[in-house]
């Protein structure tokens, strides 16, 4: 099966509000296009330094024929799709572990994009055919 692979560098940024480091589990996600589910991912964890931001890239990847039968005939160069990223990222304290859920609505387009490769219109992820 021919899978296609999004990369959404840094698309999530986390801020440590605390004064002290905190560890950050892996976020598990889904992606959506056109309101279809047509993948996920996951992400490494990371520890957040203490009062700073931190981004965490997050890769998905997707069966191609699932994901063109979401995005339709309009899936060409040039066309753009209602997009989403949702899921949840765990933050281990001293006390307790605390669920964050994130939600990312967008669009994803072949405006700009080098053959075989379809970038986010606001910069914030490209997909390509990962073969």
């Amino acid at each position: 099966t021919e899978k296609i692979e999004i990369r959404a560098p840094e698309t999530l940024t986390a801020l440590n509000p605390f004064g002290f480091s905190v560890s950050v589990e892996g976020p598990s996600y889904r992606v959506g296009v056109n309101g279809q589910d047509i993948g996920g991912g996951s992400a490494r964890g990371r520890v957040l330094r203490a009062k700073k931001k931190a981004g965490i890239e997050l890769p998905f990847s997707a069966d191609r024929a699932r994901f063109l039968a979401a995005a339709g005939e309009r899936w060409a160069v040039g066309a753009a799709v209602d997009a989403e990223l949702a899921g949840t990222l765990t933050v281990h304290l001293a006390s307790a572990a605390v669920e964050v859920p994130f939600r990312y609505p967008g669009r994803l387009s072949t405006d700009g994009a080098r053959s075989g490769v379809f970038s986010h219109p606001d910069g914030a992820g490209s997909l390509s055919l990962d073969r």
